[in-house]
């Protein structure tokens, strides 16, 4: 896909980064103490928080079980730190656990800020681009094919075939229990057909080529992972049932 890559999608989460971030100067130096102090408060805020939410889904509460999945959460939370932060703010990070836990001191609250806003203005650019190529597409296509691509959203990929000449998407969209049909015209089935199954569809892209339409979907797997669906197709029909 040309705008809404995995990498698109996986800015667009990062540039997030600073929003649940609290801002305190007990994490402008190195303390044990602290560290653990802080990691017992948030687990128990997050058990509270599981405990209650069972209570209004009127499910029993496993605090064994909320405790363990708080554990979970922090390892990949810093994981994730560790791995989309740059290394000049990582270096100024006394301990990066502590930031994993949503604390930071304001100095490099500021630079993760400043990080976050960059990667923002990035994504919004992309989509921007984006919006801006679509007049060609609906010229061509016609506008109510454009405006139907935003029915993909969120739904689920049930199966991808070919059929004679085209490759036909089929997607259920949970909220409005609607079957949806994509018909893209004259291609062959994307070699990741098999993967796409069972995916949730974030993104949709079309573009003009030069001798056809580029589509393209970027969906998350059941483990958020990012992928695309894409194919070159003659031309695109999408259906309501």
């Amino acid at each position: 896909m040309k705008y809404f890559t995995p990498e698109w999608f996986n800015d667009g989460i990062v540039s997030q980064m600073h929003e649940p971030m609290r801002k305190t100067q007990n994490a402008a130096q190195f303390s044990e103490k602290f560290y653990q102090k802080l990691y017992k408060i948030e687990k128990k805020a997050f058990v509270r928080y599981y405990k209650r939410a069972a209570k209004l889904q009127r499910m029993p509460f496993d605090a064994a079980g909320a405790e363990r999945q708080f554990d979970i959460n922090y390892e990949e939370n810093l994981a994730f730190v560790k791995a989309n932060l740059p290394d000049e703010i990582l270096e100024r990070v006394k301990d990066v656990r502590v930031l994993a836990l949503g604390s930071v001191e304001y100095d490099v609250a500021s630079q993760i800020e400043r990080f976050c806003g960059k990667l923002k203005r990035r994504c919004l650019d992309i989509e921007e681009q984006y919006d801006e190529q679509l007049a060609s597409v609906g010229e061509s296509l016609g506008w109510d094919t454009v405006h139907a691509l935003d029915n993909l959203i969120d739904a689920q990929i049930e199966c991808v075939e070919q059929i004679n000449d085209d490759v036909v998407i089929s997607l259920y969209l949970e909220e409005s229990r609607a079957n949806l049909t994509v018909i893209l015209r004259g291609t062959k089935l994307p070699e990741n057909a098999n993967i796409a199954t069972g995916g949730i569809v974030c993104r949709h892209e079309l573009v003009k080529t030069a001798e056809a339409f580029s589509f393209g979907l970027l969906c998350v797997d059941e483990s958020s992972l990012p992928f695309t669906v894409e194919a070159e197709a003659v031309g695109v029909e999408i259906k309501t049932n």
